[in-house]
């Protein structure tokens, strides 16, 4: 190991200044490491630090990439950690005021801070990290011809079979706990017996012929990030799989905004300890180490149809004033859509229809004619949509599936990437067809007036188009299809 990359963010305060007024005024600060709750605890790496820094000063690569994004090299002096646990500073006057009394899992003692652009950056500590940890491990080969560093991408374009249909399966917005409208399993009431959840979608999906060939949950599966509800949640799902036959790598899950719930957390981003239950639930249900909620999945079909699905988190917090607003932050995606690109590279591949599906909880464009925010309730657009839209007209994405009004909507986009991009204004994109299928399992006092009624989604792809039907339905009201039309099927580009 040669040096470290630290990630940071400007949430509660201006970070390089805050950081390098101390140094003016005292020579050096202490700097801590904002380990999230759910991130490995690199020991070995902070103890080779510790090494190295016997010897000699190191370089310390920073890259906050939230908005304006900014990099710097720090020079470092000293390493002080414990054996996993939070410590205190080193020395609390020089440790910046706003989280100078907070126990950290590390500190490190910088001297100076010295601006790079990104590609002085890459130069001294290699390419920017896009993944979720904070810490990386940069290492050099011998002729410092090239760099890697740790941890590494794990993004899998592998193909996963469905034998049973071509199908996607589009439910959201469960809210099992206190809003969730029906039982967790058979209960009597009145003359009739109100079903759970799975069973209702599971014979509707029967009594119409459907095949399923992947199950997309777009958010919202508990209250008010109720870490209890995930039983129940698991479970639904679960028993769904069953009844359809598909394993559990054929659903696809992305959290909402009650799932990573912020409200009443004063600085949710120094731990991110409001994850911790979503990102639990997700490793259970899949059996798996799960570090990253970004992801890709490519179900293909006995029809010809490889669908893919770009998972995004779109509850990130741009910063603490703006914690309840939706966000999905650029470089979360960007590198995934890159990614994508090495599918044409592929034997065969000509042969396949590519249907691409960025999933993620919040809206893209309005759905309600009128919306007011509030401090509670603010508009439920992402805030970088902009940007969002832009990248994915641009990048290879056909379809957006989201949740979060509990209104099922169908509609499109498109957006130029650049004005000054010639290529773009020759009509080089394609529009981005966006579908809600409202709220699937949330309590009728909580549906809106304009619609009143549960429903899930069922996109099926066809020579003529995707088609799109909406089932609602109540505890007590049989499903019924809502909506049903056609959306262009994609016309994917190879760039």
């Amino acid at each position: 190991m040669d040096s470290l990359i630290l990630r940071y963010s400007n949430s509660e305060s201006p970070t390089i200044k805050s950081h390098e007024k101390i140094i003016t005024d005292k020579g050096s600060v202490w700097w801590g490491w904002w380990k999230k709750t759910h991130e490995t605890f690199r020991s070995s790496a902070l103890k080779r630090t510790k090494d190295i820094l016997t010897r000699k000063t190191i370089e310390i690569g920073l890259v906050c990439r939230k908005g304006v994004e900014e990099y710097y090299a720090a020079t470092c002096s000293a390493c002080e950690f414990g054996s996993g646990e939070p410590i205190p500073t080193p020395d609390v006057v020089l440790t910046p005021t706003y989280y100078s009394t907070q126990p950290l899992p590390a500190w490190f003692k910088f001297t100076n801070f010295r601006p790079l652009s990104r590609t002085e950056f890459e130069k001294n500590f290699g390419p920017v990290p896009d993944l979720d940890a904070t810490l990386y491990e940069v290492e050099w080969n011998k002729e410092r011809t090239s760099v890697s560093s740790i941890p590494k991408p794990a993004w899998d374009l592998k193909p996963i079979d469905a034998p049973h249909g071509d199908s996607i399966l589009h439910i959201s917005d469960l809210h099992f706990g206190k809003d969730h409208g029906y039982p967790t399993a058979p209960a009597l009431g009145g003359d009739v017996t109100q079903r759970p959840l799975y069973e209702i979608i599971a014979a509707t999906v029967r009594d119409n012929n459907i095949g399923v060939a992947a199950v997309v949950v777009s958010g919202d599966l508990v209250t008010e990030g109720n870490a209890g509800d995930y039983v129940y949640a698991g479970q639904f799902l679960e028993k769904l799989m069953d009844e359809l036959s598909l394993p559990r790598q054929h659903c696809v899950i992305v959290p909402g905004n009650h799932d990573l719930w912020r409200i009443g957390l004063e600085h949710p981003t120094r731990e991110y300890a409001h994850e911790a239950a979503f990102r639990n639930f997700v490793r259970s249900f899949y059996a798996a180490d799960i570090t990253e909620l970004e992801s890709l999945r490519r179900i293909r079909t006995a029809s010809g149809y490889d669908l893919i699905f770009v998972s995004l988190n779109s509850s990130r917090v741009y910063k603490d004033a703006l914690k309840n607003y939706g966000y999905i932050d650029r470089h979360r995606y960007q590198k995934l859509l890159d990614y994508l690109q090495t599918i044409h590279s592929e034997p065969g591949i000509a042969t396949r229809q590519l249907l691409t599906f960025a999933v993620f909880h919040h809206h893209l464009i309005p759905v309600t004619g009128i919306e007011v925010p509030t401090a509670e309730e603010p508009v439920s657009i992402v805030l970088d949509a902009g940007d969002v839209i832009e990248a994915f007209c641009d990048g290879n994405i056909g379809y957006v599936l989201h949740g979060h009004q509990h209104i099922p909507f169908a509609g499109k986009v498109e957006k130029f990437n650049r004005i000054t991009r010639r290529t773009a204004l020759r009509g080089r994109n394609q529009p981005l067809q966006i579908i809600s299928c409202g709220s699937s399992g949330v309590t009728k006092t909580r549906l809106p007036n304009s619609v009143n009624k549960n429903a899930f989604g069922v996109y099926t792809p066809a020579s003529g188009g995707l088609k799109v039907q909406f089932f609602g339905y109540l505890p007590d009201v049989e499903p019924t299809v809502l909506w049903g039309g056609k959306v262009p099927l994609q016309r994917y580009r190879v760039k």
